[in-house]
């Protein structure tokens, strides 16, 4: 029997098999942290239900979807030619009630922490208490990087950032570990005090007691 493929004449080709499918959804943000995700943004993860995350969250998360346990990959990058019939989708899903992320940490105190008009936020980071170390509460997104203000009264981790760190004191003093040419230094950090990583700097951050720190960096940085 001959084992050949028999293409049957006016068969559909895959391609336009392929357009009688709903494309994937391209969700425009972070269900956990609201960041922003554009259909072109190498720091989007989805799960295989679609739900959509940043790369931060993520790795928090251990590479799990909060919502059904899967695992999340990078979602790939629907190319612009075909945004014309299948567009990104403009419905931003918020729910950080659910995210162990953000969901479980501490919370700004309502009396002291609120929004001025419609675009316009005042934050007291004294009021920002996490429930475990390193609690973030994302302050803005934008093009790009996240600003996020940090509770913690434990270390973090040795790592070194793919990408440029701003690290401010706000409250409480941390010792910032850094280690060059095999050899670590380490910095004193009070309030007010301002500590810059370049891409490819190895370091860790170790509070004295507790400390509140806000950290910008570009959105997906480990």
């Amino acid at each position: 029997m001959d084992s050949r493929t028999i293409r049957r004449p006016n068969a559909p080709t895959i391609w336009e098999m392929i357009q009688t499918m709903s494309p994937l959804e391209l969700r425009p943000t972070c269900e956990c942290c609201d960041a922003d995700l554009p259909r072109e943004s190498n720091s989007a993860r989805i799960c295989t239900y679609e739900c959509t995350c940043c790369a931060t969250c993520a790795e928090e998360m251990g590479g799990r979807c909060k919502n059904c346990g899967g695992n999340l990959e990078r979602r790939p990058i629907r190319p612009a030619s075909l945004l014309g019939d299948n567009p990104a989708s403009t419905t931003r899903v918020f729910n950080p009630s659910n995210c162990p992320v953000h969901g479980s940490a501490g919370a700004m105190t309502a009396s002291r922490d609120a929004s001025i008009g419609a675009n316009a936020r005042l934050v007291h980071p004294a009021d920002f208490t996490g429930s475990v170390a390193w609690d973030a509460e994302l302050i803005a997104a934008i093009d790009g990087a996240t600003v996020r203000l940090h509770w913690t009264d434990q270390p973090y981790r040795w790592h070194v950032n793919d990408g440029q760190e701003v690290f401010v004191v706000l409250d409480g003093e941390v010792d910032m570990h850094v280690r060059l040419d095999g050899v670590d230094d380490v910095h004193r950090l009070e309030v007010g005090d301002i500590f810059y990583a370049g891409a490819g700097v190895e370091h860790v951050a170790h509070p004295v007691g507790t400390a509140r720190i806000l950290v910008i960096e570009r959105e997906g940085s480990a």
